[in-house]
């Protein structure tokens, strides 16, 4: 790319502040790599120092980066900070979405394709901060999303959903992808059931039900009880019927254990 004066005298300014926060910076390497730019560039963003936040989104203009990648990263720690979040609870949020948005550079702007890049993120991590990271995608999510200003994605909407909608999903349940932390919940759940002798075909509504209830928590945001909590209520039109509705209840409450990652035996109803 061409540089002039102005240009030049941006990065040097970046460079130089960039150093006592983040690290040695590679002018050649932010100039001409994309993921590198990138890279360097969030974590100028992340690293709490407002003059540095400013020189980062004048280098927007400098080099080669994705943009509404690198804001809704500052706008998902931003809402953190908002919320009052523990220092130590920040500090490993910026470190895993760092290491999430490795994964998101240049990815088509769908669920789908977010899933994947949450799939490959979970397979270069400790077990231990599975769930951690999961929760951190879960709220990403729609952030990073609306960053792209994208109105027709091909996730479900957990808001305002009809009952055409709902029934529509109902029917195509079976058909529906599931990343590996979804399935996760998913299969234990199954398995559990069969270990207690449950009847296949009360296991394949019941696992329907799971899927819908996971499929309607991609796009959670803050607490894990209140938002499932919220799926659940959404769903509940599809239940017409008392005794499917009580039914749809009781799979609810079992599987809500499950999804927070706790496996109990479940009983027989």
């Amino acid at each position: 790319m061409s540089l002039n004066r102005k240009n030049l005298l941006n990065i040097s300014k970046f460079t130089q502040k960039a150093k006592k926060y983040i690290g040695k910076v590679k002018s050649t390497e932010i100039l001409n790599n994309k993921s590198y730019a990138n890279d360097v560039l969030i974590n100028a963003v992340l690293s709490g120092d407002d003059e540095l936040v400013e020189l980062s989104k004048l280098m927007f203009k400098e080099v080669n980066v994705d943009v509404n990648l690198i804001c809704s990263v500052e706008s998902y720690i931003n809402n953190l900070l908002t919320k009052g979040a523990s220092s130590e609870h920040l500090h490993k949020s910026k470190y895993f979405i760092v290491k999430l948005t490795k994964h998101l550079i240049g990815i088509d702007i769908s669920g789908a394709s977010y899933r994947n890049a949450v799939d490959q993120l979970l397979k270069l991590i400790d077990l231990k901060n599975r769930t951690y990271c999961i929760q951190l995608a879960r709220e990403f999510y729609p952030i990073w999303r609306n960053a792209y200003k994208l109105t027709n994605e091909d996730t479900i909407k957990t808001e305002n959903t009809n009952l055409q909608e709902l029934i529509e999903l109902w029917d195509r349940i079976e058909t529906e992808t599931f990343t590996d932390f979804e399935e996760w919940p998913l299969n234990v759940y199954i398995n559990s059931m069969r270990q207690i002798n449950v009847p296949e075909k009360e296991i394949k509504i019941r696992s329907r039900i799971a899927k819908l209830i996971t499929i309607k928590l991609r796009a959670v945001r803050k607490d894990i009880k209140k938002d499932y909590r919220n799926a659940v209520n959404e769903l509940e039109p599809l239940f017409s019927n008392e005794n499917m509705k009580e039914f749809y209840h009781v799979v609810s409450r079992e599987y809500f254990r499950f999804w927070v990652g706790e496996f109990p035996k479940i009983p027989i109803v």
